[in-house]
């Protein structure tokens, strides 16, 4: 009798765990998984980023270059080791972008959402140029100590110019900086992977440095922009950095290409003299990262401000009934609006006339909702142009419309809250937004 009433005690005590862990912790799990996967704010770019993923991987399967991710603990470390110059520039990011979100809501689906999206960009990125384009160079011209350099320095370069693409979604300066950069890193990240042979070292330190990067906008709806008008000293300074850090990561991978010897003929006196070299560029390392602390407090802090320009939304606790329309063209009045060819083409229905609205962006999508006025909203991806049209005077410029930055929209309508209607956006990471009193505000959830 007393095994069967402890037999009963242990079930029951287990149960009782079972369904506390169950209810509180499992539940708390799996609603933080499902909005990392249905709301994180890094989604769609991470979906991009695995079809290269998945595309690099067959690529080095069509070209039995798989082997690469066969690695050992030691080679990584030594990998890691010889990383450093970008580990230090990581860790002062990490610093200024940890001090950019203290005192917010650490906004958890984002973050685990960035997380899963370093990791892929890093995976993806390493693959295909060091992985593959890196490994294509140096087994054609990599025999000989000048081709291993050249081969690292190429691939390195082809790394830098495929940035060249993000001109499309930022201004020309920061693209320019970037490539630079982006080269440096390239050539960095290609001498840890040919002294090490170790993949997945490169993958962590590219990973950890795009994650130490992009996460002081962790919290935003929409990342900051630079800002196109920018004052000439704040200017100079991002030059002079982004030529500062590139000269970092250069200087680490001549380092790590002399610490290998790459020509087994090399005499004695030349080890000599590259170890020489090589101390002297250790040197200018340790030089430049501490001229580089000292002279951030010099950099004018009302330009750094303005040398970026972020959008900030109120949230506004609001319910109401919410229309979406897909509708290809809206009659207000005696007039027809569609959009064509990313314009707005306003009819007019009695004489058959048509006139075309050019905004600065390209239109992607129109909605038209009445009451006393008309309100016509217009979607160019990150912008709104919202306008309000007196039914008495139905005459529509580009001046009719006010310009409004929001994060990527996927559907317009208007939302009736009791007796009011306001127009509402939705993202693509599902969140929805309202324009009310002039102003953009999200709506809490």
């Amino acid at each position: 009798m007393k095994k069967l009433l402890k037999l009963i005690g242990v079930v029951g005590v287990g149960l009782l765990l079972f369904w506390g862990v169950l209810l509180f912790f499992g539940s708390s799990i799996a609603r933080v998984i499902y909005q990392t996967l249905f709301y994180g704010k890094y989604n769609t770019m991470f979906i991009a980023e695995l079809v290269l993923l998945l595309f690099s991987l067959v690529v080095l399967l069509v070209r039995h270059r798989t082997k690469i991710c066969i690695s050992n603990w030691q080679s990584f470390w030594y990998g890691i080791k010889r990383g450093l110059p970008i580990l230090v520039v990581t860790f002062i990011s990490l610093v200024g972008s940890v001090v950019g979100i203290v005192g917010e809501e650490l906004n958890i689906p984002n973050f685990l959402s960035l997380i899963i999206l370093a990791i892929t960009i890093g995976m993806a990125e390493e693959f295909f140029f060091r992985g593959f384009i890196q490994g294509e160079i140096c087994d054609k011209y990599g025999t000989t100590r000048r081709g291993v350099i050249v081969s690292i320095i190429v691939s390195g370069i082809i790394f830098g110019v495929a940035h060249l693409t993000n001109i499309f979604s930022q201004d020309l300066i920061t693209t320019i900086m970037q490539v630079i950069q982006s080269s440096a890193i390239g050539i960095l990240f290609g001498s840890v992977f040919y002294i090490s042979k170790n993949i997945w070292s490169v993958v962590f330190l590219h990973s950890f440095y795009d994650f130490a990067i992009m996460l002081g906008e962790v919290n935003s709806y929409k990342d900051c922009v630079s800002n196109s008008n920018l004052a000439t000293g704040v200017l100079i300074f991002m030059l002079i950095g982004s030529l500062v850090y590139a000269f970092i990561y250069l200087v680490g991978a001549y380092l790590n290409l002399q610490k290998r010897n790459l020509d087994k003929n090399i005499s004695e006196l030349e080890q000599q003299q590259d170890q020489e070299k090589a101390t002297i560029a250790k040197k200018a390392i340790v030089v430049v990262v501490v001229i580089l602390f000292l002279i951030t407090p010099l950099i004018p802090a009302d330009g750094v401000e303005d040398a970026q320009i972020c959008y900030n939304y109120p949230p506004i606790n609001i319910k109401g009934d919410i229309t979406f329309s897909l509708n290809e063209e809206f009659i207000i009045g005696n007039l027809t609006l569609r959009i064509a060819n990313n314009k707005l083409v306003i009819k007019n229905n009695p004489n058959g006339e048509e006139e075309l609205i050019e905004m600065p962006e390209d239109i992607y999508d129109l909605y038209v909702y009445q009451d006393s006025n008309y309100h016509i909203i217009l979607n160019a991806n990150e912008i709104i142009y919202y306008g309000v049209v007196s039914r008495d005077n139905l005459e529509i410029t580009e001046n009719t419309f006010k310009k409004y930055d929001v994060p990527e929209i996927s559907d317009i309508g208007s939302i009736k809250v009791n007796e009011e209607i306001y127009p509402i956006f939705k993202s693509y990471i599902s969140d929805y937004f309202i324009i009310k009193d002039n102003t953009v505000m999200v709506i809490s959830k």
